[in-house]
Parts: C-alpha cells; sequence; structure tokens
C-alpha cells in the first residue's frame, strides 16, 4: 500500500506514505477486530470526545442551537454530525440519467411560495419573534389560480438554481406536485378570516428563543425559526407548515418524550414568556380531514418531557455520544430511516461487525475506556428512543 501511495501523482499531498499506509491498515484493523474488541470501534461509533475537549462543536451552554438540532440528535445522533455539522451530502450516482428530486424539495418549494405570499403582506423586514407579536396585523391576500401559478413557478425556479440547473419540464412537474398543498394552504387561510375577527399575519420566517428548565437546576437556551405568526380572534397562533405525511395530536405529543416534533411546544412557551397566551401550532398540508396539531396555554403537562428530552440530547451533545443509530430500539433489525438517509455512505450501517459491537457497548459488554461519561449519554439516548425519557 505504501509503495502504490508513493507512485500516485504528487501522492495526494502526503510525503510519507509509509505512516499513512500503517494508519489505513490500522484502521482496518479496528473494523476487523470489532467482535473480539468493540472499543476499538468507538471512534467510528460516534465516540467524539467532550464538549471541553473540543473547540469545533458549538456549546449549547454559550451558544444556544435550534430546537431542530436537537431533534437531529434524538432521531440519529451519527446523521446529525454528519449532516449539520461536517454538512456532508449525498454522493450523485454517476449512473442517474433521469433528473430526480425528492419530497422535501416539495416541501422547500411549499414553504418558499407561502413566505412569499405572506411577505407581500407584511414587507421583507425581518423582525424578531417579540417584534412580530407587537405588531398589528396585516390581512393576507392570497392569488387566485393564474398568479399563484405564475408565482409558485417563478420560486420554484428559484429553489431548484440554488443546487442544480433545472432539466427540461423539471420546474412545472415539482409544481404539480406542490399545488395540492399550496391550495391547502390558501383554502384554510380564507377560511380562518371568515371565521375569525382580526385574521391577520404578523411575520414571516420568524426567529426567536426560548428558555426550557430542565428540572436539575440548568436551564436550556434554545434557538427556533417559525414558519409564520398571525392573529386570530384576539388570539396569536405560531405555525410551522408541513408538507408531508400528517400526523395526529395523539401522535404528535407521544413522540415528544422521544425528541421528536418539539416545535410547536417551544413556540407556546416563547409566546407564553413574553406574556402572550399563544398557539404553536404544525398545519399539515397533505391532511384531508385534520389539519392543525396545536399546544396552547394548557402546555404545561407536557414541559416534563420536553425537559427530559432535551437533557438527554443536550449532555449527549455535550459529552460527544453521537453514536449511529445501526439497530432499531428493539435491538435487532436496521432502522427504517437508514434506507432514506443521505449521508449512509459516511456511516457503518450494514456493518455486522459495528452493528454488533454497538449493542455490546450499550449493553456494557465492552469497555469504552476514556468514553466516560459519554457512555452514560448513550444509555440515556438509547431510553430516549424507545420512549422512556431520561
Amino acid at each position: 500500500l505504501a509503495l502504490a501511495l508513493a507512485e500516485m501523482p504528487d501522492a495526494n499531498g502526503v510525503t510519507d506514505t509509509s505512516a499513512l499506509a500503517i494508519t489505513r491498515s490500522r484502521v482496518l484493523d479496528a473494523h476487523d477486530d470489532a467482535f473480539r474488541d468493540p472499543a476499538k470501534l468507538a471512534p467510528w461509533l460516534g465516540f467524539l470526545g467532550s464538549q471541553d475537549a473540543d473547540a469545533i462543536r458549538p456549546d449549547p451552554r454559550s451558544k444556544p442551537l435550534y430546537v431542530t438540532r436537537y431533534e437531529a440528535l434524538a432521531r440519529c445522533p451519527w446523521q446529525a454530525v454528519l449532516s449539520r455539522l461536517l454538512r456532508l451530502e449525498q454522493t450523485p450516482d454517476p449512473l442517474d440519467a433521469l433528473p430526480g428530486f425528492d419530497p422535501r424539495l416539495i416541501g422547500n418549494v411549499v414553504h418558499a411560495v407561502i413566505e412569499r405570499v405572506v411577505r407581500q403582506a407584511v414587507g421583507d423586514e425581518d423582525r424578531s419573534f417579540s417584534q412580530a407579536l407587537a405588531r398589528e396585523p396585516v390581512p393576507i391576500a392570497w392569488p387566485d389560480d393564474e398568479a399563484l401559478l405564475a408565482l409558485a413557478l417563478d420560486v420554484t425556479r428559484g429553489v431548484i438554481v440554488r443546487t442544480r440547473k433545472p432539466a427540461p419540464g423539471l420546474v412545472r412537474t415539482v409544481v404539480e406536485c406542490a399545488w395540492p398543498s399550496l391550495l391547502r394552504a390558501r383554502a384554510f387561510d380564507l377560511g380562518e378570516a371568515e371565521r375569525f375577527d382580526g385574521h391577520g399575519v404578523l411575520g414571516a420566517e420568524v426567529t426567536g428563543r426560548a428558555r426550557v428548565d430542565l428540572g436539575n437546576g440548568e436551564e436550556l437556551e434554545l434557538l427556533f425559526r417559525a414558519d409564520r405568526i398571525e392573529a386570530r380572534g384576539g388570539k396569536v397562533c405560531v405555525t410551522d407548515f408541513k408538507a408531508g405525511a400528517p400526523k395526529t395530536s395523539k401522535d404528535v405529543k407521544k413522540s415528544i418524550p422521544r425528541g421528536e416534533n418539539l416545535q410547536p411546544l417551544v413556540y407556546a412557551i416563547a409566546a407564553h414568556a413574553a406574556g402572550t397566551d399563544a398557539r404553536g401550532r404544525f398545519l399539515f398540508l397533505k391532511s384531508e380531514d385534520e389539519t392543525e396539531v396545536a399546544f396552547d396555554e394548557r402546555f404545561g403537562e407536557h414541559v416534563a418531557d420536553l425537559a427530559s428530552a432535551l437533557g438527554t440530547t443536550s449532555a449527549a451533545w455535550r459529552e460527544g455520544a453521537f453514536f449511529p443509530r445501526l439497530v432499531r430500539a428493539d435491538g435487532e433489525k436496521e432502522p427504517d430511516a437508514c434506507r432514506m438517509c443521505d449521508v449512509s455512505q459516511a456511516c457503518l450501517r450494514g456493518d455486522s461487525g459495528a452493528r454488533r459491537a454497538l449493542v455490546a457497548i450499550a449493553g456494557g459488554e465492552a469497555d469504552v475506556g476514556k468514553a466516560g461519561s459519554a457512555l452514560t449519554s448513550l444509555f440515556a439516548l438509547e431510553a430516549l428512543g424507545k420512549g422512556r425519557g431520561r
């Protein structure tokens, strides 16, 4: 290997190819020895070191993170590192001849069109959460079908060109897929205006902060970004639009202990702290029946679950427990989310040795030595994935 590396043009800038070959061999040995010594694989299983020893990732105690960062950490810590910190992207398939797109592109277009409609009413000025709450509501003027289609085509073209050159017909195809959700958003707003006096928008893409008592003497500050703030019937709603599969109120509330779907609850907490009893809500634009899942001033019963999830994920972030979820909470099969992960090529997914090593470490059967309190966070995150709380 050292000789082969030395014969490469410029050797990739490496002068000591023998050292590189030895390092590469040790990496392979660590993978091969995973069955016998799981601790050797710890760096590739997400044990990245404590916050105090790492000057790279931001410290949530001094620099607040967005609530979606904690949700990503609860979903799969390793995926959060790869996509949110290292900002890796999926490797393009050279054999993929046809231009494709995933549901997230549709969601981005729906959000961008709704934002443009709201911006036409409130202006382009960005406002903080508190500033938006203090302003007077402005009626939303949705365009008719023809104008809405033109707006959607223009917005979609802008969304696509940020990442690729639009193939013939791609813009129109994306708009066709987003169109039903846009019509539901318009119908919902028109219905709200008819049912509630003083209905209007206060802001779009509004950023804010919320503080959550973790119940152990610590308080965690969170950042959030709400799609829209509006007034209706003397009340305020902080809205997050969802273009994906709809969820029921029961499903959303049951998922909070697992660190999922936290935004509407955080919105309600922030509004309450600002002296406004606002509803934090999801609006599912694919739903034919139940469109809204909301938390209002009676959110107190869910705060303990939120605090538990945030306490677990923030501790894991600080201690460097970023393991990949290679198995489901039952400890057997691979999670379904792995099949749709954009960064799975940088993960040990499908490696039986890595899966066995992770299960051994999580089961207390392997000593990870210097990992220290990161192991405690691993146990806590595993319990979080099973919905057991902190």
